[in-house]
């Protein structure tokens, strides 16, 4: 799905904060390949955002060298799950789309709001 960058920069951080609001999550952001933030909201303040893009980008770069060595094609999302919640990358035509989940929070609906942030950024 291609994502629609002038709508991503002229009306991103409004969409994505009344899906983070809506959703329960810490935040969420779009990250351009270079790792920068695109568009982003975060309930805490304890995210810094720069550093968070300039980290997905440098993840999604080992996660593709890692399939193309193993012959598994293009990576499509990544998820970290980790003690206090888990952090949700998905692919974009301009980046990468990352979801920031607080604990407990279910994977299923983690995986469901990737795809609904990504449609509402179309």
């Amino acid at each position: 799905m291609e994502v629609d960058l002038t709508k991503i920069t002229s009306e991103g951080n409004k969409i994505i904060e009344e899906f983070v609001k809506k959703r329960g999550l810490e935040g969420a952001m779009v990250v351009s390949a270079d790792g920068f933030d695109l568009a982003s909201y975060f309930a805490t303040s304890s995210i810094e955002p720069d550093l968070l893009a300039a980290n997905v980008a440098s993840i999604q770069l080992a996660s593709e060298d890692l399939s193309n060595q193993n012959n598994k094609g293009q990576v499509s999302q990544v998820i970290i799950a980790a003690e206090e919640g888990e952090i949700a990358i998905k692919t974009l035509s301009v980046g990468a789309l990352v979801l920031v989940a607080p604990k407990n929070y279910k994977m299923g609906l983690l995986l469901i709001a990737l795809r609904e942030l990504e449609k509402q950024l179309v």
